[in-house]
């Protein structure tokens, strides 16, 4: 596992402290890297993860995850776009993964629709202007809200 940049810490815990002040605690935990998210393949641990509440917090494994967000780096960004997409978007009570660009206001939504599934691409949002519905949790984060006032530093096109 590669360190996170200072960057990445950085839109990590704003996404963290914005949810945890909008969301409901006694329906909702938020958290960053632990608990742990079991997949078909791996244990996965997230920047950012909302988990219903009652999961069983001794086990450190999330039960019900519902949204779960991952800043992405240049050394991240394949698995962030590939296996992670398969194993997150598996977990039955997941609304929402969000990937996050680390160095301008850019973001990926892959949504669970009325149908239950997700979408093979995401939906691209770009632009301290662009909000983003989260399914699951009633919620529309702004963009501005972790990206305050962010120069850009191009990756990916």
């Amino acid at each position: 596992m590669t360190e996170p940049s200072a960057k990445h810490a950085e839109i990590t815990a704003r996404l963290r402290m914005w949810l945890g002040t909008a969301l409901d605690p006694e329906r909702f935990a938020v958290s960053s890297f632990d608990p742990g998210v079991p997949t078909e393949r791996s244990i996965r641990h997230p920047d950012v993860l909302v988990d219903a509440q009652g999961s069983d917090r001794a086990a450190n494994l999330a039960a019900a995850p519902v949204l779960i967000a991952e800043v992405t780096e240049p050394q991240t960004y394949a698995t962030d776009f590939g296996s992670k997409v398969v194993e997150y978007t598996s977990l039955p009570s997941l609304a929402a993964y969000l990937v996050l660009f680390r160095n301008e206001p850019r973001a990926w939504i892959w949504r669970r629709t009325a149908e239950g599934t997700f979408p093979e691409e995401p939906e691209m949002l770009v632009g301290r202007e662009a909000t983003i519905p989260l399914p699951g949790l009633g919620l529309t984060l702004a963009l501005s809200d972790i990206y305050p006032g962010e120069e850009t530093d191009a990756f990916p096109a």
